[in-house]
């Protein structure tokens, strides 16, 4: 039980991890296109 519960926790942050990096690059991907119509 404890080894379960404590590799869905690590699951759990890892996705976490992956979806602030995923928004992260979104955010770029916004700054550099509204960079260019600046331009």
């Amino acid at each position: 039980m404890q080894q379960s519960a404590h590799g869905n926790m690590g699951t759990f942050f890892f996705n976490i991890i992956v979806n602030v990096s995923e928004v992260i690059n979104l955010k770029k991907a916004l700054i550099k296109s509204t960079y260019k119509k600046h331009l």
